[in-house]
């Protein structure tokens, strides 16, 4: 069991690694809209882990989403309005982790509820971002 925890916290920081890292030498990091597919890639590995039953399949995203979350890519001083951001950036890191949980408890109908939590906080998150830049 151990092993595993090791295994998925290496993969995890692998994983953020090759996000977040510059992609060549003397090239620059990842974008803002290329990090924000990569969540987005992540979202939809949960939902069809969910749609089959696949527990590992939710546990992988989730680990991905909960690595991306805490990643240094969040621009917030360039954002009018950082608290509202913040207020989604904090909340969407425990929300992950609530998703990691219920996988790796094989609760199908947790993961659910806490994948439409995600959603929710994205959803919300996205139309503040939007609102400021209108």
């Amino acid at each position: 069991m151990q092993r595993c925890r090791t295994v998925g916290l290496a993969a995890g920081l692998l994983l953020a690694a090759g996000v977040l890292a510059p992609r060549a030498a003397g090239q620059p990091a990842r974008s803002r809209s290329e990090f924000m597919r990569t969540k987005l890639e992540a979202a939809s590995r949960i939902l069809e882990g969910l749609a089959v039953e696949d527990d590992e399949l939710i546990l992988r995203g989730a680990r991905s989403l909960t690595v991306l979350s805490r990643a240094a890519a969040w621009e917030v001083p360039t954002l009018p309005n950082a608290t509202d951001y913040l207020t989604s950036t904090t909340e969407f890191p425990r929300l992950s982790d609530d998703l990691t949980r219920d996988a790796r408890n094989r609760t199908i109908d947790g993961a659910t509820l806490d994948d439409f939590r995600l959603t929710l906080c994205c959803v919300n998150c996205h139309k503040d971002v939007r609102s400021v830049a209108r």
